[in-house]
């Protein structure tokens, strides 16, 4: 869900939620940015717990506004991380991404899930060379 934490023309920053799912903690630091554009907050919603997932759904919500920059903080550090990736990815010119105290998160929310490579075929064993028949005898 977005949050209009300030409400002005231009592109905006955009602050993705911490671990908690809020984004209560970023109008302090909004007041103090020197940022001209808009600055809006995303919170999390229910349901997705993978990271591709979120930055692509974070993505789709962002299309009617003008991301320029990202921020996050913790956990929202890692997701705006790969919220830019794809962003960019979609055309969208990013400036700056700030990364606030955020670790590494666990792999089960970095990328979906693979299945494993099916194991290599052996080669087909060679055919044996077709050789000419002989007549039979008259």
């Amino acid at each position: 869900m977005m949050r209009i934490l300030r409400p002005v023309d231009g592109a905006a920053l955009v602050c993705v939620h911490p671990g908690d799912g809020q984004v209560e903690h970023y109008p302090p630091l909004a007041a103090e940015l020197a940022w001209r554009g808009p600055i809006l907050g995303v919170e999390a919603e229910p349901g997705t717990q993978r990271l591709d997932e979120l930055a692509a759904h974070y993505a789709d919500q962002l299309a009617a506004h003008r991301p320029g920059a990202l921020l996050g903080w913790a956990l929202g550090g890692v997701i705006a991380a790969e919220l830019s990736r794809v962003l960019v990815e979609r055309g969208h010119r990013i400036t700056s991404l700030a990364v606030l105290d955020s670790r590494v998160p666990p792999p089960e929310i970095l990328a979906p899930p693979t299945d494993p490579a099916p194991p290599p075929r052996s080669p087909a064993p060679p055919r044996p060379a077709l050789q000419p028949r002989t007549p039979p005898p008259p």
